[in-house]
């Protein structure tokens, strides 16, 4: 008999049945005890996540770059239980994260593609996402979405460190954001490139993230830093600043057009500075 054989022998069928359950895949897992907030246009909602039945989902993850299997709830059954129908006849959702990422996401992806607030892991390992090596914890929530082949969402709507989601009108949240009124067809659609790769993590006027810094308040970013070095900033963060946080913001396909549509945005938004709401 071989020395482990014996050594589960001696253990017991008591012992035998913990570890049988310590190594269960964590399928069963309880949602986070943390509360998830939820709010309607600035109305507070509540929903009882651990009634809501829990799915293994299987997701083309982003950051690890392969499939993965999580567990979570359905994100429109939470919306569901908090408010009802309504929130489907608004425009944008958007994801408060513990790190000051606040990505903004159209109220239409949540209705064409199954979206889960995900909690664990199923492979036994803590839950955590894999950025270029480092596990930063995923949670609470990890807001992500079911596999399907040839139709994934766009990246930056895979915010983690969920601790809030909110139902809003866009063009209320981002008031102070919108290009002024006259601007170029250009700078409004720089708008839209910003809203997507941008906004999440910087704000203009107060509107948007809190990761990176305010662009255009009280002195806008195209004021100080000459136009070829914001350029190149914005293509690529490590050729202007050694060890730069911010990572590549625009995807190799259109970023030229894109580029140029972001800095007209800017451009234009440095003659329409507000001051911040309190």
């Amino acid at each position: 008999m071989t020395r482990g054989r014996r050594k589960l022998l001696l253990l017991g069928p008591l012992a035998l049945l913990a570890l049988a359950v310590g190594c269960r895949p964590r399928a069963e897992a309880a949602p986070p005890r943390e509360k998830l907030s939820l709010r309607l246009r600035g109305v507070d909602g509540s929903a009882d996540l651990a009634r809501i039945a829990a799915e293994r989902v299987t997701v083309d993850d982003p950051h690890e770059h392969r499939a993965l299997e999580l567990v979570g709830v359905p994100v429109t059954r939470v919306f569901d239980a908090a408010f009802g129908p309504s929130w489907r006849t608004l425009d944008d959702v958007v994801a408060t994260c513990a790190d000051g990422f606040h990505p903004s996401m159209p109220v239409r992806l949540f209705l064409d593609h199954e979206g889960y607030l995900a909690y664990a892991r199923t492979d036994g390992h803590d839950f955590y996402v894999d950025e270029q090596g480092k596990h930063t914890p995923a949670g609470p929530y990890y807001l992500v979405w079911k596999r399907t082949p040839g139709d994934a969402p766009p990246e930056p709507a895979w915010p983690y460190q969920v601790t809030g989601l909110e139902i809003t009108d866009f063009a209320t949240r981002t008031a102070a954001a919108l290009p002024p009124a006259g601007a170029s067809p250009r700078a409004r659609e720089g708008f839209e490139r910003f809203r997507t790769y941008c906004l999440p993590c910087h704000s203009v006027n107060g509107a948007g993230g809190q990761v990176g810094p305010e662009l255009n308040y009280p002195t806008s970013v195209t004021e100080y830093f000459a136009e070829p070095v914001l350029r190149a900033w914005i293509t690529d963060p490590a050729q202007v600043r050694w060890n730069a946080r911010m990572p590549v913001p625009l995807p190799a396909e259109g970023r030229a057009q894109n580029l140029d549509a972001i800095l007209a945005y800017l451009q234009a938004m440095a003659g329409a500075k507000r001051a911040p709401a309190p």
